[in-house]
This record gives structure tokens, sequence and C-alpha cells, in this order.
């Protein structure tokens, strides 16, 4: 009889521990969601004037135009405020970096901008990339992001998340089609 009461409060205890730990995951969820959406965090500006600021069409579509918009935005402190603010507005209202990660990318640069870069330079393929996480455009993502989502859990991923997105460049805008089609 001890036996089966034992079983039966162990089985209890087991449960209780699951569940508190989903509450508690659940719970950071949500202060998560509630920090990132803070009213006070609200764009000032509208994208429009933003990009009219920056100077530049978006996304940038040659390694040539993103050398020179690096320049501008290390130069001029206007356009690092308007490129800030452009994020801040791309940003607003996600809850997941990974989706501000992208949201980012795709309104900054090309396919082939983005296959020239690695987030942190690495060698792939035995070819070395530029060094995204050396721009202007890192710092400013980077920034974006640490005052949206603060030193959480979530922004933890940052590096993990960017790596992943350049390393994904190839397959963007019908390249993992053509790369399977010429395999066959």
């Amino acid at each position: 009889m001890d036996e089966k009461c034992g079983a039966i409060l162990a089985a209890i205890k087991s449960a209780k521990r699951s569940i508190l730990y989903d509450m508690d995951k659940k719970i950071n969820d949500l202060k998560n969601t509630i920090i990132s959406n803070h009213i006070t965090k609200m764009p000032k500006e509208n994208i429009t004037n933003c990009k009219e600021d920056l100077g530049v069409a978006l996304p940038l579509q040659t390694m040539e135009d993103f050398i020179t918009f690096e320049e501008a935005v290390a130069t001029c402190q206007e356009k690092k405020r308007a490129l800030k603010e452009f994020y801040r507005i791309l940003v607003c209202g996600e809850t997941f970096l990974k989706s501000c990660v992208k949201k980012v990318m795709t309104a900054t640069m090309s396919k082939a901008v983005e296959i020239r870069y690695s987030a942190f330079g690495r060698q792939s393929n035995r070819c070395g990339k530029l060094d995204f996480s050396k721009t202007q455009t890192y710092a400013c993502l980077n920034d974006i992001l640490m005052e949206k989502f603060g030193h959480t859990d979530e922004y933890k991923k940052f590096s993990t998340i960017l790596s992943r997105w350049m390393t994904g460049a190839a397959d963007r805008e019908g390249g993992r089609k053509q790369r399977i089609r010429s395999a066959e």
C-alpha cells in the first residue's frame, strides 16, 4: 500500500514540476511580449521619411551600392539616425528576434550583397567572406535589437539567427530551386 502511495505522490510531484515549468515559460514569454510592444518604443517617424533621409533605394542591389551606403552611414550622423529609425519601424510589433532579423535584412540588402558576407567573417566552403558584424548596418541593427529585447534570452540568440540568415542567402530569390535543378 505504501509503495502505491509513494508512486502516486511521485507522479503528482512530477506533474506539478511540469506544470510549474510550463507556467514559468509562458509567463516569461508574456513578459517579453509586453516589454517588446511597450508604447514608449513606438517609432516617431514614418518609413517614407526615413527612406528619403537615407537617400538610397532599399534594398541595396549591388555591392558597390552597399559600400557607398556604409560610407555614408559612417560619416553622416543624420543617415545613421535615419537607418536606426527605419529599423525601429520595421521591428515595431514583432515579438521574435528571428522575424525582426528577416524583416530588416530583406529590407536592407538583396541576395547579391548577402552572399558576399558571413555574419562574423568566417570561412565557408573554403572561401573567405566579408565580416558583416564590422559594418555600420550591423551596428545599427544590433543597437535596435538590444533596445527592443534588452538582455533577454531572445536577444542572446542574435548571433546564431544572423549567422543562419547569412548562410541561407544563396538559397533565397530562387537559388535553392536552381541548386536542386543543377544537382539532378
